[in-house]
């Protein structure tokens, strides 16, 4: 954004420089037009000029100073008192100051965080910054990864409010954000129960009427989420629509529109609800869904992982082993299908295969992705099957996890 105050130019060099804003709000004056240069521009000049800063910004400028807030936003209080801020952020829920230093600091690591997958950690880490700075001093890019951090959240009933509430804002400072919309449609299909019409109202509107997104990447998925809640003449109007906007996607679109696409889609809506249902859950409901999904998506890491998980619980331990080697075989860097496979080994007495799975997991590979709560729990369960089993390296095995994943170090006891 510019700079609202003037520089001397120190350069050898005469230098003009115009500023020509094309569309004005006629209503009063909004702060948001101060934080952000592109604020009142339409949505297609929003777009592109806010990808171009961000750009400019990661080819030319420091990571720390990336991230700088401006500096005439702080808190009414810090105004009214005089007050100079401070570099501590306030973990709490009302409007708090930070310095440009600590505020830059906590917004890299949120995206950071982001790129990891650990979008439950992001969501915390943008709740404190938007507490930290208020949510006008934070620029659009990093509202919509909050609003996105807080609508994938597990914990749907405590960060999905939260969420579909920072995109109503974006959407009122934004109508025509394709990204806003296709947001608010999964937010829709992730209440309790969901609401499968609002999902579809917002991804009509993302595809069909909303300014075009350069890339288009939330296309595809958009359709599989809503295809299966419409009769089949609207489902082809949507899907035309969307190969006429974005024709570089049209095998992916139609890829999208198979029949078996959309059963795969329903039966994972079915899925989220059994995940999302207290326990203790239906193991013999699990092991059918899954089971449908991966023989529709026989590359499905996370269809064959559940498989396996709902088998092994039920006691098909062969038929659970075959689905955990398989999800292995498909992603071999989750840490999901290691601590599962050994778990069903172990609960048929095949202690030595059990520590085999367990060391592979730690000693062997270096390439294993620890980043949301699930897979942490499931690296804190691999040191306790370790202690278990009677482990003849347990010390050594949690030892090295503490020292692979810093993160759950804390939550990992020495073996007594």
């Amino acid at each position: 954004s510019l700079a609202h105050s003037i520089a001397p130019n120190t350069g050898p060099d005469v230098r003009y420089k115009l500023y020509f804003r094309l569309n004005v709000r006629k209503d009063d004056f909004s702060p948001a037009s101060m934080c952000d240069v592109w604020h009142d521009f339409v949505p297609d000049v929003q777009v592109l000029g806010r990808r171009e800063r961000e750009s400019a910004r990661h080819r030319s400028v420091s990571p720390e100073s990336l991230s700088r807030r401006p500096g005439h936003v702080v808190s009414a209080a810090a105004a009214s008192t005089n007050t100079p801020t401070s570099d501590t952020v306030a973990d709490t829920g009302t409007a708090a100051t930070c310095s440009d230093r600590q505020w830059g600091l906590l917004r890299e690591q949120a995206g950071t965080l982001v790129e990891q997958g650990d979008l439950s950690g992001a969501a915390e880490a943008y709740k404190r910054l938007l507490a930290a700075t208020g949510q006008v001093a934070l620029r659009y890019e990093d509202q919509l990864k909050a609003a996105m951090c807080y609508v994938s959240h597990p914990d749907a009933a405590t960060w999905l409010p939260l969420g579909e509430g920072l995109l109503t804002s974006l959407c009122q400072e934004a109508p025509m954000s394709p990204l806003v919309h296709n947001l608010l449609a999964h937010a829709a299909m992730r209440r309790q129960p969901p609401d499968p019409t609002d999902a579809v109202k917002h991804a009509e509107f993302a595809i069909v009427s909303c300014s075009r997104d350069p890339d288009g990447d939330f296309v595809v998925d958009l359709l599989k989420l809503v295809l299966s809640s419409i009769d089949p003449e609207r489902a082809l109007c949507l899907a035309t629509a969307a190969k006429k906007r974005y024709p570089q996607l049209t095998e992916r679109i139609d890829d999208a529109c198979n029949p078996a696409s959309a059963e795969t889609a329903a039966l994972w809506r079915e899925g989220q609800a059994w995940l999302q249902a207290p326990d203790p859950k239906d193991l013999v409901e699990g092991c059918r869904l899954f089971s449908a999904i991966a023989a529709r998506d026989p590359q499905d890491y996370y269809a064959a992982l559940l498989h396996g998980a709902c088998c092994t619980w039920s006691g098909r331990h062969p038929e659970a082993e075959v689905s955990l080697r398989k999800a292995l075989a498909i992603n071999e860097k989750k840490p999901d299908a290691y601590t599962t496979l050994a778990q069903c080994l172990a609960a048929q007495h095949r202690m030595a295969e059990a520590i085999a799975v367990l060391d592979d997991l730690v000693f062997q590979r270096s390439n294993i992705v620890v980043a949301t709560d699930d897979e942490q729990s499931k690296i804190i369960e691999a040191v306790q099957l370790a202690r278990d089993i009677g482990h003849p390296r347990a010390t050594q095995l949690a030892q090295a996890a503490a020292i692979l994943w810093p993160k759950v170090a804390p939550k990992i006891n020495p073996p007594p």
